[in-house]
């Protein structure tokens, strides 16, 4: 496919605020990505069709991280979808020539799919929905499900907040512990972009995330049932949010 073909719109989002390329550099090393990685390949695969082809939507595919896992899936269709030209330049660069990837560039709330899909996965990209796309979001997201189809989410969520001034301090507690791993565990470039990451969730600025329990509370108004969650890490007596994997499956 033609790249002119593939990206009609002027759209930028993540590269607004993200230095996309390093992103797709060093996302990778994020502390507890490869485990969440793991863990939605695993879940993907317990839901996955034995006897025919899985369909997935990938909603938020960015740079395509996650997508080259999708990707190397056996005996499934991918539709990844990022609204960020930027973004959709790199998921043609890679994926171009796989036959299993179609690459759409729109966002998931005005998505309007052709059939619906078996699951939908999410890896750091619900926190890019602003809550008061939510309802909206996850509408689109239900009627683009099967019956019984799930929705499977990577997700950071922070530590729980009632107003503005805790929303700030839990962003900055989080955000500070993964600066700190990425450190220890000697990514550097990980640090910055986490920085970056920060700054953009204080003034809004693409990044909203969501507490564990305001995560929950917004999924269980739209139909949906949490079948397992889990986190990942860090793992403090303190609870200072991380990264966690969620299945939903639609009523």
């Amino acid at each position: 496919m033609d790249i002119k073909e593939l990206v009609l719109q002027d759209t930028v989002e993540m590269s607004r605020y993200i230095n996309i390329a390093k992103y797709h550099e060093f996302e990778i090393y994020h502390p507890f990505y490869k485990e969440m990685v793991r863990l939605i390949i695993k879940k993907i695969k317990e839901h996955a069709h034995v006897h025919y082809t899985t369909r997935i939507l990938e909603v938020g595919a960015g740079t395509g991280i996650f997508t080259k896992y999708l990707s190397q899936l056996r005996d499934v269709e991918i539709t990844a979808i990022e609204p960020d030209k930027n973004c959709v330049m790199f998921l043609h660069n890679t994926f171009a020539s796989k036959k299993n990837v179609k690459i759409v560039q729109d966002n998931a709330i005005t998505f309007k799919p052709e059939h619906t899909y078996d699951m939908i996965i999410s890896t750091f990209s619900h926190h890019h929905i602003p809550p008061t796309s939510a309802a909206a979001f996850l509408q689109n997201m239900h009627s683009s499900l099967r019956e019984n189809g799930v929705y499977i989410v990577g997700d950071e969520l922070v530590s729980h907040y009632t107003n503005e001034q805790e929303r700030k301090i839990s962003l900055l507690r989080y955000h500070s512990t993964i600066v700190y791993l990425a450190k220890q565990f000697g990514y550097p470039d990980v640090a910055e972009l986490e920085i970056q990451s920060l700054l953009s969730g204080i003034y809004q600025i693409g990044e909203f995330k969501r507490s564990a329990r305001l995560f929950e509370e917004e999924m269980g108004t739209n139909e949906f049932t949490i079948v397992d969650s889990t986190k990942l890490g860090p793992h403090s007596s303190e609870d200072i949010g991380g990264v966690y994997v969620y299945t939903f499956m639609k009523n």
